[in-house]
């Protein structure tokens, strides 16, 4: 008997059955439609008529669903963990039997292993220890799981790692720490070598105690910058930050500051506005970013009228001005 799942329409008409299984006899035709409606494969569509040729037959059929038998399931799912969904999972097994086995893991942790949930544990550490998996729990099916069971990281008792970052520690010890983001690492390098043997450790009339290297997107994630200084220093403290003066550069500048507390990331005006005054005389190259010329308004207000109108030059053509414009030859000069 030839296969149905070969015509892969849900609905199709006698000419697609001899088609698909190259038949040229109307009686071999109407004996495989036959059989395939007495199996519950496929019902006729009555309202398309029936064919002119002998042995007449319907012109179009339509493949039958079977509805899925869950039953097999539910005794699973009554077992899970009472902390977790259960009836949710009733009303929706094809939720369970996606992930069935992750599923599973967990509710058996939670049986077997309650009281390691009184321990506190990384992300990564509590996803290894329910899954054997450290990446399981940020994963799209470890968020899933967790939010359809509504445990969230407070019940699994688990915190995220704060991100870590290159810094140089100047060991200024002032009362409130002044630590200072470079977006990039040779201007990180060139900063903090010149920083390091300068007698005040001043730039621009700021003391920085600490330099941070930001690795692009990375200082951009939430609180990444604020957990990392609350990690490093128990002193009050305050982050300036400085970038590229291109369209990504602003971008990660104001993302810095929306996705940390209010306050406490301010940008570095003096460092952007000597890279403008260097960049006067610069034959400046255009950028590959095509995301479109769109930046934050805000960033024009730190500048004079003159330095704005550079700036928006700069932008408004796609162009950029990188922080390698200063070097640590200049760096030498600025410090104290």
């Amino acid at each position: 008997m030839p296969d149905i799942n070969k015509i892969k329409s849900k609905f199709f008409t006698y000419l697609d059955v001899m088609k698909a299984f190259h038949i040229s006899d109307y009686v071999e035709l109407k004996a495989i439609i036959e059989e395939w409606i007495a199996e519950d494969k496929i019902i006729p569509v009555k309202k398309r008529g029936m064919t002119s040729f002998i042995p007449r037959i319907y012109s179009e059929y339509k493949k039958v669903t079977k509805k899925e038998d869950y039953k097999e399931y539910e005794k699973e799912i009554r077992k899970l963990h009472p902390d977790m969904d259960i009836t949710r999972y009733l009303k929706n097994p094809k939720q369970f039997i996606e992930n069935k086995e992750k599923i599973i893991k967990l509710s058996e942790y939670l049986w077997n292993n309650r009281e390691t949930l009184s321990y506190n544990m990384s992300v990564k550490e509590r996803s290894y220890d329910i899954w054997r998996n450290e990446k399981f729990l940020e994963s799209a099916a470890g968020k899933q799981i967790c939010s359809w069971n509504h445990l969230n990281n407070d019940y699994l008792n688990c915190f995220y790692a704060p991100e870590s970052f290159f810094f140089l520690d100047l060991h200024v010890n002032s009362p409130i720490v002044t630590a200072l983001v470079i977006e990039n690492k040779d201007t990180w390098y060139s900063l903090g070598k010149s920083l390091k043997q300068s007698e005040k450790k001043i730039l621009f009339d700021v003391q920085i105690d600490i330099i941070i290297y930001g690795e692009g997107n990375k200082a951009t994630k939430p609180e990444a910058l604020g957990k990392f200084m609350d990690e490093i220093t128990d002193r009050p403290y305050r982050i300036l930050y400085a970038g590229d003066i291109d369209i990504a550069g602003i971008d990660m500048l104001y993302r810095c500051l929306n996705n940390n507390r209010e306050g406490s990331i301010k940008p570095f005006v003096r460092l952007y506005k000597h890279m403008l005054k260097k960049a006067i005389y610069e034959d400046l190259e255009p950028t590959d970013d095509n995301r479109g010329i769109i930046y934050d308004k805000c960033f024009l207000d730190y500048f004079t009228e003159n330095e704005e109108m550079l700036i928006k030059r700069v932008l408004d053509s796609n162009k950029r001005i990188p922080q390698e414009i200063l070097n640590y030859r200049d760096y030498l000069k600025l410090v104290r």
